[in-house]
């Protein structure tokens, strides 16, 4: 279809008898409308780190994981000892023949000669010390105990701690005087290995409870519970050292344990840890808010989908990423070769008692576009509606709205959030920029009054009448 886009031509006289040019045909289907022109250019991100900077707070922190070895160290550390990891297994033989050294008997060890009756004395040492440490000292409690008492069985405990206890009585029994000493060191280390247990706890919980309590942002090869020391941290490794230091400091009453509160609360006040989702969500919602209550701030633009004989039911038309809002249609049409006709709102179920195919004349939208009744040739379905709106979920997706508004609005949203007095300027400036671009859209529209007539004019009549009479 041809459009009156040339000039008008006057060769004198009354204009509108001037030839018009019809050389210039009208696209009616935009395809990718040009968002930037309409003020729509800015990305999530672009958005988001405009307003991060309005508020004040760092727009890229440095972000470093930590693997659940290192937390372990780092926490350890400050409280003074050193972690205590997973160790390995030892077999029955090898924690026999040190301790036969301990005793004094190295000569014996080297040789593998031992005193009538040693071997049998120190491996019941060395199985009593397991089970001992399980039920008396609270050591691993609930994991079975594996058999422990030939050559070749390996300890299902703290190697270390059998070998301490089982070398705190056997010098006992052969009334060595620094058994004591043993005994001590072993109550030493048992309560540095509850320590490190205590501390993979705080570790994961201080995790926890920073991803429930903050939409922080996670890392994709991040682990939540961590478990093996490789295991890296799902968010930023420095809040979690820093909770975990401080929860375990306080666990274990430590002045100190409010500074590193402080510093997190710090580190919070820097750039809280649920910035991003949080400045996310002021654009998602205010770009809704826009999109719904200024039409002005909508683009419209035509849509084509062509017939197939009989077929009456058809997808909503998708285009290059920008796609219908079929609850926003503005006209709705057949066009027959050169010749549009508009097509009527709402199927009346009366009319599917006729079954013969015709040129359309209804259309419904219930999630897709229906007309009735089914062509019976190619026709050509025009639709004028605005676009949809997409929700944001990629830094790089591109606002459906004006991008300063929504930028204006979700800035003075924010700053309430978090307490800026200067937020009541920034939503009185959002609201002015708003009312100009609704000014701006009505175009060449004018609006004319209509005159109101006014009532004839009724001499009053006091009460009692006129003097006159």
């Amino acid at each position: 279809m041809g459009g009156n886009n040339a000039p008008i031509m006057v060769n004198g006289g009354n204009v509108y008898d001037s030839p018009l040019g019809y050389d210039a045909p009208i696209n009616y289907d935009t395809g990718q409308v040009n968002l930037a022109s309409l003020g729509v250019e800015w990305s999530l991100k672009k958005c988001r780190d405009e307003i991060i900077q309005r508020l004040g707070f760092v727009v890229a922190p440095v972000k470093v994981q930590r693997t659940f070895d290192q937390l372990r160290s780092t926490v350890a550390t400050s409280l003074g000892f050193s972690y205590v990891g997973a160790p390995t297994p030892r077999t029955m033989q090898s924690l026999r023949i040190d301790l036969l050294r301990r005793l004094g008997f190295s000569v014996q060890a080297t040789a593998a000669a031992w005193p009538p009756g040693m071997k049998e004395l120190l491996t019941n040492f060395l199985t009593e010390a397991q089970e001992a440490l399980q039920h008396q000292y609270r050591l691993s409690v609930g994991t079975p105990l594996q058999p422990f008492a030939e050559d070749d069985d390996l300890t299902t405990l703290d190697p270390w701690a059998i070998f301490l206890l089982a070398l705190a009585n056997a010098k006992a029994h052969h009334g060595q005087q620094d058994s004591k000493a043993y005994f001590d060191q072993l109550g030493g280390y048992i309560a540095t290995v509850s320590k490190s247990a205590d501390i993979d706890q705080i570790i994961n919980t201080a995790q926890d409870s920073l991803l429930q309590r903050y939409a922080m942002d996670r890392y994709e090869d991040g682990s939540a519970p961590l478990v093996e020391d490789d295991d890296k941290t799902a968010i930023d490794g420095v809040a979690v050292e820093m909770q975990a230091i401080a929860d375990a400091k306080a666990k274990y009453g430590q002045k100190d344990a409010e500074a590193y509160y402080t510093r997190l609360r710090e580190m919070a006040e820097r750039r809280p840890f649920d910035l991003d989702a949080m400045v996310n969500s002021f654009i998602r919602d205010t770009q809704d808010q826009l999109y719904q209550q200024y039409k002005e701030l909508r683009t419209e633009r035509w849509w084509t989908i062509e017939c197939i004989p009989g077929a009456n039911l058809y997808d909503v038309p998708l285009d290059l990423d920008q796609y219908l809002d079929f609850r926003r249609i503005t006209w709705a049409g057949i066009l027959d070769g050169a010749q549009w006709t508009p097509l009527i709102s709402g199927i009346d179920p009366v009319l599917y008692t006729s079954t013969s195919l015709s040129k359309p004349a209804y259309y419904r939208l219930s999630g897709v576009i229906e007309i009735f009744p089914a062509p019976d040739r190619a026709y050509t379905i025009k639709m004028r509606g605005h676009l949809g709106l997409k929700w944001l979920n990629g830094d790089n997706d591109l606002l459906t709205v004006n991008s300063r508004a929504v930028f204006l609005h979700a800035l003075s949203n924010a700053k309430a959030h978090y307490r800026q007095p200067d937020a009541g300027n920034y939503m009185q400036q959002a609201q002015a920029y708003v009312r100009q671009l609704v000014a701006g859209s009505h175009g060449t529209r004018r609006y004319i009054p209509g005159t109101r007539q006014a009532a004839p004019a009724v001499r009053p009549i006091p009460v009692g009448g006129w003097p006159e009479g």
